[in-house]
């Protein structure tokens, strides 16, 4: 990559809020200065421990020897197999807006989801963290911002980041947590927001998770499904219907549904929330937002049913295998309209592209799921619906036929001259597809 790529870079400092709410005159405006709150999203894309360091979104004043320590298993002592990294303009994909049909007249930026992906393609010991959070209440932005921007400096600075990788995200989710309650610029008795994140290191994904934001992995079928199980597993043959709408906004070429590879739906995470009621299921079984009670969520605890006070995240790590060939990261607008195996099937009906591509999809289905009446009705009750999704391909060099890194969106306007040298050399590399969309 040859240089360091950083989406938000604050001066040095805390992040404050206050701040940040008010647009800086642009004849005030500086070199690398910037209202967090004007556009979505943490991205950090860097070659080493020292560009990731110059990268944060702030100043870290802490001993930072360990982010250069080499691996030397996992942590128990498990050397595993090799992985590559994804290639971050090919194998991530992001969309964060503002579902058009819930609103004709708002900015896109104006809804309460955000992000974060940061990726460090150091050659000795790569690894990447990317995370969706989604506010609630009044300041729903201001703490969706907070956790995001926060995170990856915490992470970061935590020494069990390489040696307990688990224990690096319980710790840090619990760190972010207080700063969202104490921030002096946020009311925490009246807004709260959710977060889940996966790191990606040394053959393992660690996730952890607070709310009902939900990742799902995306993994290969071993057969051709059964009819057994009502729905649990299906495959992109038996679910055509699904992405009509998205092909039709990726354009590329096309792929016959035979060449698809047979796909299953892997639940990483477990929703933090109550269905009120079995009456408030809607189509296909997908709670209506109404319906829906989060059991831990940071701040507000108004939103927190079922007794549960304590703001702690739950924690996993699986192993990657051969056959695990993508994650999906998303905020509740997108598992509302959209279970798990459908949002499978419709990266899977895109895999041959690059991941922007297949986020693209995913949106422009739940888009068109929305855009009726009574939908629209209901989300302009609750600040505007936004929906975030993030995908991280697994096996990017496998499947990927059609990139056009100018279609990366998740990368900086800035770098421009960059990217079109990087589709050059890309394609003169792998033989992957460079043109763009007509």
């Amino acid at each position: 990559m040859g240089q360091a790529m950083c989406q938000i870079n604050t001066a040095p400092g805390k992040f404050n809020l206050d701040t940040a709410t008010r647009p800086i005159p642009q004849s005030q405006k500086t070199p690398g200065q910037f209202s967090p709150l004007a556009q979505k999203g943490v991205t950090i894309w860097v070659d080493s421990v020292d560009e990731l360091i110059r990268a944060l979104p702030f100043e870290v004043d802490a001993d930072l020897d360990h982010l250069h320590a080499l691996p030397e298993g996992n942590d128990l002592g498990e050397l595993s197999q090799p992985v590559d990294p994804p290639h971050f303009p090919r194998d991530v994909g992001v969309r964060c807006e503002l579902l058009r049909s819930m609103s004709t007249s708002a900015s896109s930026t104006d809804h309460q989801d955000n992000y974060l992906c940061l990726s460090v393609d150091d050659i000795a010991n790569p690894w990447s963290v990317s995370g969706v959070s989604n506010g609630h209440g009044p300041q729903g932005h201001l703490v969706s911002t907070l956790l995001v921007h926060e995170l990856p400096g915490l992470l970061a600075q935590n020494p069990a980041l390489h040696r307990d990788s688990n224990l690096a995200l319980y710790q840090s989710f619990l760190s972010v947590g207080e700063m969202a309650s104490s921030c002096q610029f946020i009311d925490a008795s009246i807004s709260g927001g959710t977060l889940s994140a996966v790191l990606l290191r040394d053959g393992y994904l660690h996730i952890a998770w607070i709310g009902d934001s939900k990742i799902v992995l995306g993994r290969l079928a071993a057969k051709e499904p059964g009819n057994s199980g009502a729905g649990a597993v299906n495959s992109q043959r038996q679910r055509g219907n699904v992405g009509v709408t998205s092909r039709a906004q990726v354009k590329g070429p096309a792929v016959a549904p035979s060449a698809l590879p047979l796909l299953r739906a892997v639940e990483l995470t477990s929703d933090h929330s109550v269905v009120e009621s079995s009456a408030d299921l809607g189509k296909d079984h997908l709670p209506t937002p109404r319906s829906r009670g989060l059991a831990r969520a940071f701040g507000d605890s108004r939103l927190r049913v079922g007794g549960i006070e304590a703001c702690k995240p739950d924690v996993r790590r699986l192993r990657i295998k051969p056959e695990d060939v993508f994650v999906v990261l998303g905020t509740s607008g997108l598992w509302q309209k959209l279970s798990p195996m459908e949002v499978v099937t419709v990266v899977g009906q895109n895999l041959h592209r690059m991941a922007a591509d297949a986020a693209d999809a995913l949106v422009a289905e739940v888009e068109r799921r929305s855009g009726n009446g009574t939908e629209r009705s209901t989300a302009s009750q609750d600040n505007s619906e936004g929906v975030t999704v993030i995908v991280m391909y697994l096996a990017g060099d496998r499947y990927v036929k059609d990139f056009d890194v100018r279609r990366a969106r998740h990368l900086p306007e800035e770098h421009q001259e960059w990217k079109m040298q990087e589709a050059l050399d890309i394609r003169g590399k792998c033989g992957c597809l460079s043109g763009s969309r007509g």
